[in-house]
C-alpha cells in the first residue's frame, strides 16, 4: 500500500496519535490496495468460501453488541493492536491445560466508550462456523467478564479487548482475552460438532500477517473512512482467520473489518447501517467491501439463550392419537432454569394453536420433574429448577408435528430464542 502519512492521500498506516472526536478521514484519499491473490480456481466456489467468512464476521459483530457501556472515561488508554497483543495471548494459552494450543481465530472489539460484556456470547461464533450448538464453560467454573476501555477513534486498528480462540488435538476450543496488556484464560467451548479445527478453518501463521492498523487503513481506503465520517458513532469489530477451505477450495489468511451502528444498550434501532471489508491478511488487498444494513440484536445485555442451552433433535413415538417427541439436553450452563423459558410450536414462522399439547421434564429414572402447559404458557412442578443434561424434555401432542419447530424463548436473565426442528 503506497502513500503518505500526511492527511492527504492514502496513509501507509493510521496516525500514531489519532485526533479526538471524529474518525480520521483523509481528504481526497486516493489509491487502491494491491490485488488479492486468491488460490481459488472457481469463482462460484470462491464466493461460497467468502460467504462463510461473511457469516463469521457478522456473527462476531452481533455477539459483541450485547455489551454494556460503563460509566466513566472513554480514554483509549490500554488499547492494543493485534501484533501488540498476540504474544501475551499465546503465553497464556501455553500455560493452559490441554495444550499445545493452535491459534485459529482472533476477534478485536473497538467501542466509543468503556464496556462490560461476556465471553459466553462467542459460542454464537463457534456455532456459525460449525453449524452446531456449542456450550461455554468458564475457567474454574466462573466466566471471566470482559471489561475493556473505549477506543474513541475506531478507525485506527486498536481494540479495547482482543479475544483469541485456539484449538487442540482433541478439538476443544480455548478462549483467551487480552485487555490493557493483561491476558486472561476465559474458558472453553465444547459440544457435539463444535470442533473449529475440523470446520475448515486453517491455523493463523506465526509470521507474515499484516497488523490490524494496516488492515483498517486498507478498509478505510475501500470505503470505511467515508462510512465513519457519515456514522461517527459506529463501533468496530476486527476479525482474523488463518484461512478457510471447503470442497477442496480455499482462501488464505483473511482480515474482516466491520463498522456497526447498532446500539450497545438501551433503546436502539431494529436495523442499522454497517460497513464490511474483507481483506487479504498477507498483503492487505481488498477482496470485498460494502456498506449495508443489518438487523440489530436485543440490547438487553442478557446472555443469549442459545449460548446457555442446547437441545438434541427429537426422537418420535406414537400410540393411538398421541405423539411424543423427546428432546435430550445436550448442554446447559450458567445455572439456567426451566422457569426462565417459555415454549411454543411454530410452522412456517407462525405459532400454532396447541392447547392440548403438554411438555414434561423427565429425569433419567422416569420421574416427572416439571410440566409446561401451552394453553397458559406456564411451568409447574417442584422440579422447575436448574436445567440438567440428566433430563429429557418430552413433548406430547394429539397431532403429528413432523416438519414443525419447537421454539424455546428466553425469559428472566436470558435473551433470544432456541429453535429446534422436528424431523
Amino acid at each position: 500500500m503506497a502513500g503518505s502519512s500526511s492527511p492527504v492521500g492514502t496513509p501507509a498506516q493510521p496516525p500514531s496519535s489519532p485526533p479526538a472526536g471524529a474518525p480520521y478521514v483523509p481528504s481526497g484519499a486516493t489509491g487502491s490496495p494491491a490485488p488479492f491473490r486468491s488460490r481459488v480456481s472457481s469463482p462460484i466456489l470462491w464466493m461460497a468460501v467468502l460467504a462463510v467468512v461473511v457469516v463469521i464476521v457478522v456473527a462476531v459483530t452481533l455477539a459483541f453488541t450485547g455489551v454494556i457501556p460503563l460509566h466513566g472515561s472513554a480514554s483509549p488508554s490500554g488499547t492494543q493492536t493485534f501484533s501488540g497483543s498476540r504474544a501475551t495471548a499465546q503465553s497464556a494459552a501455553d500455560g493452559a491445560s490441554g495444550g499445545p494450543w493452535s491459534l485459529l481465530l482472533v476477534v478485536g472489539i473497538a467501542t466509543q466508550s468503556a464496556y462490560s460484556g461476556s465471553a459466553s456470547n462467542l459460542t454464537e461464533v463457534a456455532g456459525s462456523v460449525t453449524g452446531s450448538q456449542c456450550t461455554f464453560s468458564g475457567a474454574s467454573g466462573t466466566p471471566a467478564p470482559l471489561q475493556a476501555p473505549g477506543v474513541g477513534n475506531v478507525s485506527q486498528g486498536l481494540a479495547g479487548a482482543w479475544v483469541y480462540m485456539y484449538t487442540n488435538s482433541s478439538g476443544s476450543v480455548l478462549l483467551v482475552s487480552v485487555i490493557s496488556g493483561s491476558a486472561t484464560v476465559l474458558g472453553t467451548i465444547s459440544g457435539a460438532g463444535c470442533n473449529l479445527g475440523s470446520s475448515g478453518l486453517a491455523t493463523i501463521p506465526s509470521s507474515g500477517i499484516i497488523d490490524s492498523t494496516t488492515a483498517t487503513a486498507d478498509a478505510g481506503a475501500a470505503g470505511g473512512w467515508a462510512f465513519l465520517a457519515a456514522h461517527p458513532q459506529a463501533n468496530a469489530t476486527l476479525l482474523l482467520i488463518g484461512g478457510y477451505s471447503v470442497l477442496g477450495t480455499s482462501i488464505g489468511a483473511t482480515w474482516a473489518v466491520e463498522y456497526l451502528t447498532c446500539a450497545l444498550s438501551g433503546a436502539g434501532p431494529v436495523s442499522a447501517p454497517a460497513f464490511l471489508a474483507i481483506l487479504s491478511a498477507t498483503n492487505g488487498g481488498v477482496i470485498q467491501s460494502q456498506a449495508t444494513t443489518v438487523t440489530c440484536p436485543s440490547t438487553s445485555g442478557n446472555p443469549p439463550l442459545s449460548s446457555s442451552l442446547a437441545l438434541g433433535t427429537p426422537a418420535e413415538a406414537a400410540s393411538g392419537t398421541s405423539h411424543w417427541y423427546n428432546f435430550t439436553i445436550e448442554g446447559a450452563s450458567s445455572g439456567i432454569t426451566w422457569a426462565e423459558t417459555t415454549l411454543s410450536i411454530q410452522s412456517g414462522g407462525q405459532t400454532l394453536a396447541t392447547p392440548s399439547a403438554v411438555a414434561k421434564v423427565i429425569s433419567l429414572t422416569g420421574q416427572t420433574l416439571a410440566t409446561y402447559t401451552f394453553s397458559s404458557n406456564t411451568w409447574s412442578g417442584l422440579g422447575v429448577g436448574t436445567i440438567s443434561s440428566a433430563e429429557v424434555l418430552s413433548l406430547e401432542s394429539p397431532s403429528e408435528l413432523s416438519g414443525d419447530t419447537l421454539v424455546v424463548e428466553a425469559a428472566g436473565s436470558y435473551a433470544g430464542t432456541l429453535p429446534v426442528n422436528i424431523p
